[in-house]
């Protein structure tokens, strides 16, 4: 008897390994796309995607970034650019091509289409990790107001909040004596060889 599929015979028995799932699972189609900080598509990024649930652990897929910053999938026999998840957890591994690492956590609801509403993820090098799935205004945060210093009234970025300079620290006192006791040292020396030489003089004389 030949194998077919994933059945064997076994000294007349046949066993057959067979792959079930819960009656509830939901599986979504998903897009996801990557972006820069500046909100360019972010293209020859490298990624590894998790199911970070026990019920969609066994997927993982992997891939690269295309120009308009959209994942491909290059694990299977045919890369795709639409993902089919199931409901769940997971974890986005992405390498970008100057080196920066982010993770990405993100969650994929049943009630969601992301179809018509993509996966946008946007890559904040001050920010390596991403909050869970949100969409790019999400993910922006406003920097705090850059506060610069040297006038006696500074103010923030917008010019109108002023701010006390609280920073100016006095440097602490790390002078020594150590310079004033060689100097003396060395002119204890001096004196002592002067003495020295002058008895020796007045004692070859006698």
């Amino acid at each position: 008897m030949s194998n077919e599929g994933e059945s064997e015979e076994h000294f007349g028995f046949v066993s057959t390994e067979v792959t079930t799932l819960a009656a509830d699972t939901v599986f979504k189609d998903v897009s996801i796309f990557l972006q820069d900080q500046k909100g360019n598509p972010e293209s020859a990024a490298e990624f590894e995607l998790i199911g970070a649930d026990e019920g969609n652990e066994q997927i993982f897929l992997s891939g690269l970034s295309k120009e308009d910053g959209r994942l491909v999938d290059f694990s299977g026999e045919e890369p795709l650019d639409v993902f089919k998840l199931q409901t769940g957890n997971y974890q986005l591994y992405v390498y970008t091509e100057g080196g920066e690492e982010f993770v990405i956590e993100f969650e994929v609801l049943e009630s969601e289409d992301f179809m018509n509403n993509p996966l946008n993820f946007v890559l904040d090098v001050d920010q390596p990790n991403v909050d869970e799935g949100k969409t790019p205004s999400e993910n922006d945060e406003k920097d705090p107001p850059e506060v610069t210093f040297g006038d006696d009234n500074p103010t923030n970025e917008d010019g109108k909040t002023p701010i006390k300079n609280t920073s100016a620290y006095n440097l602490p006192s790390t002078a020594t004596d150590f310079y004033n006791l060689l100097l003396i040292g060395v002119v204890l020396i001096l004196i002592g060889v002067s003495i020295y030489v002058i008895r020796s003089r007045k004692m070859s004389k006698i």
